[in-house]
Parts: structure tokens; sequence; C-alpha cells
């Protein structure tokens, strides 16, 4: 029985976790484009990683697999925030 209790309160935990966290990103990125300035839907926003081999992992992909806050925010720091769109003329000027 206390097994099945501690793992509701951790699946319960997780999701709490995972709410927070999708939350703070989705406030980051309500941002501009870092490319043409343009206010676009959240969701149609990415973060970008300008050099490809510093990415460690896309930042959707650390939330899933419960990386910490910190952590996250450390992958994001190596990130410009972007509408979906704008990543192909941006790479061409790379």
């Amino acid at each position: 029985m206390h097994i099945l209790l501690h793992s509701d309160c951790h699946k319960e935990y997780e999701k709490n976790r995972k709410r927070e966290y999708r939350n703070y990103i989705q406030l980051l990125r309500s941002a501009p484009c870092a490319c043409c300035g343009n206010q676009y839907h959240y969701l149609m926003m990415d973060f970008h990683h300008l050099d490809r081999s510093k990415k460690e992992i896309a930042v959707s992909d650390a939330i899933s697999r419960g990386w910490s806050l910190s952590r996250i925010k450390k992958e994001i720091d190596k990130c410009i925030i972007m509408f979906e769109c704008n990543a192909g003329f941006l790479y061409s000027m790379l």
C-alpha cells in the first residue's frame, strides 16, 4: 500500500513539475523573434542553437527526461528564440 501511495505522489509531483517547466518555457517563447523582431504566438516560436556543436539536447527533450530547471536554463542560454519559419533564413546566413 505504501508503495502505491508513494507512486501516486511521485506521479503527481512529476505532473506538476512538467507543468511548471512548460509554463516557464511558454513565457520565454512569448518573446519577439530574434531574427525579425516580430511577435508571434508562443507555439510558433522555437529555441534554436546557433552553435550546434554545443547543443546537448533539445529543450523539450530535457523537460521530458526530467532535467532540473537549472540544467534546462543552461541549455536555453545556448539558444535564440525565433519564429520557426525564419530558421532556414538564419541558417543560410551562417
